[in-house]
C-alpha cells in the first residue's frame, strides 16, 4: 500500500481498517447483534410509536453503517415485537459487498406479511451529495412534505460517528450529526471515546499503515462524546431522552427525540453482556 490512506473503500485492502466495514464484525467471535441488544430496550419500540402516531402505516427505521445486516435485522424486529406495528427497514453501508451479504440475509423475507417486517439495503456514502433521496426512494410510503417532519421514525447509529469523522475531519463530522437530525424523529446514537480513536491508529501503525485521511487535522478529540452530545442538543435541536448504557467498549449508547415531551417508560434490566475486549479485527476476504 502507497503511504496516503485510501479514499475510498474500493481502495482499501485491509479488511475495515480505514472505513470500518470489517467483514466479520457481526460473528459471533466478535460483536453478535446479542451484545447491542440489550440497549434498545423495548420501551424504545414503544416510544417511536408514540413520536409516530398514525398506527395505521409501518414505522420506518434507518440503520446507517448497516454492515451484513445482522443487527439491523435484529433491532427491526424488536422494535416491531415492541411496538406492535409493521417495521420497514432501511440500511445503509459505504461498503457494496456487505450490503450484499445483508440483501441475501432478508432474501424472501420482504413477502411476509405476517412478520411485519420488510427491509432494503443500499451502498453509499451517508455525507455524499443526493443521498437523501436514494434513502427517501428506499423508504417508500407517504413522505412528509412539511419540511418539518423527518422522513424516518427512528435512525439507528451503531459505531459509525468515529469512521466518519477520521475520514471527513471536524466539519464532516459536524455535517453528519446534522444529518441524523433531519433523518430521524428519534435517534439511538452510539458514540465512540476518544480512547477507541487512539486505538484505530495503533492498529494502523502497528501494521505500518498511515492514519485514515482526516486524522491529523481533526481538533475534537478528548471530548469526543461531550462534544457530539452537545452539539445535537445546542445546534441540531435534539433532546436527550435517556441513556441507554454504556457497551462493554466504554461507548455510551443515547436516545434522542425532536419532540422533548417524550418520555422512555421504565422497564426491567435485560442482562447486559459481560466485561469483553474490543475484537481485534483482522482483515479477511469479502463474500
Amino acid at each position: 500500500m502507497s503511504e496516503a490512506p485510501p479514499q475510498s473503500v474500493e481502495e482499501d485492502t485491509t479488511g475495515g481498517h480505514f472505513f470500518g466495514n470489517f467483514p466479520r464484525y457481526y460473528d459471533a467471535q466478535f460483536n453478535p447483534p446479542s451484545k447491542r441488544l440489550p440497549f434498545v430496550p423495548r420501551a424504545v419500540g414503544v416510544l417511536v410509536a408514540e413520536a409516530a402516531g398514525d398506527g395505521e402505516r409501518p414505522l420506518y427505521m434507518l440503520d446507517l453503517g448497516c454492515n451484513a445486516g445482522d443487527l439491523t435485522v435484529a433491532v427491526a424486529e424488536r422494535v416491531a415485537e415492541s411496538s406492535g406495528r409493521a417495521v420497514h427497514a432501511v440500511g445503509i453501508d459505504v461498503d457494496a459487498s456487505l450490503v450484499a451479504r445483508a440483501e441475501t440475509l432478508v432474501a424472501g423475507r420482504n413477502g411476509d406479511a405476517a412478520a411485519g417486517l420488510s427491509f432494503a439495503f443500499l451502498a453509499g456514502d451517508i455525507l455524499a451529495d443526493g443521498v437523501e433521496d436514494t434513502l427517501l426512494a428506499a423508504r417508500g410510503g407517504e413522505v412528509p412534505t412539511d419540511g418539518a417532519s423527518p422522513p424516518f421514525d427512528v435512525v439507528f447509529c451503531f459505531g459509525l460517528v468515529m469512521w466518519i469523522h477520521v475520514n471527513a475531519g471536524d466539519d464532516g463530522l459536524r455535517a453528519f450529526l446534522a444529518k441524523l437530525g433531519s433523518l430521524g424523529a428519534t435517534l439511538v446514537l452510539e458514540t465512540h471515546t476518544w480512547d477507541n480513536y487512539r486505538k484505530c491508529r495503533s492498529r494502523l501503525r502497528r501494521k505500518g499503515l498511515p492514519p485514515p485521511a482526516a486524522y491529523a487535522a481533526m481538533t475534537i478529540r478528548n471530548n469526543i462524546e461531550e462534544y457530539v452530545a452537545e452539539y445535537l442538543t445546542d445546534t441540531v435541536g435534539l433532546t436527550q431522552t435517556a441513556v441507554l448504557g454504556v457497551t462493554p467498549w466504554g461507548r455510551t449508547i443515547a436516545l434522542y427525540a425532536h419532540c422533548p415531551d417524550l418520555v422512555l417508560a421504565e422497564t426491567e434490566p435485560e442482562t447486559e453482556p459481560g466485561p469483553h475486549p474490543e475484537p481485534e479485527l483482522e482483515p479477511a476476504p469479502r463474500t
